[in-house]
């Protein structure tokens, strides 16, 4: 996942600065049904599989706001 600082209007622009971009990367291991789950990460996947399924595919807050702000009222939901 690549992060552009909000600051900054487009990619040309962040890149100009030490703090314009922001690039995580993420491994993930199979765990069994039984094991402890992480909604944190649950959301992650769900993101990944949903809207970042093709190079330089792109996601912002607003394509899952209404989900996140579902999970807030979960007990679950860290």
């Amino acid at each position: 996942m690549v992060h552009r600082n909000i600051h900054d209007e487009n990619v040309e622009d962040a890149l100009e600065h030490e703090n314009g971009l922001t690039v995580l990367g993420f491994k993930f291991q199979l765990v069994k049904d039984c094991e402890e789950v992480s909604p944190g990460m649950d959301t992650l996947a769900e993101i990944a599989e949903k809207f970042l399924v093709d190079s330089g595919s792109k996601f912002n807050e607003d394509k899952i706001k209404k989900k996140v702000t579902n999970q807030q009222h979960d007990p679950n939901y860290c």
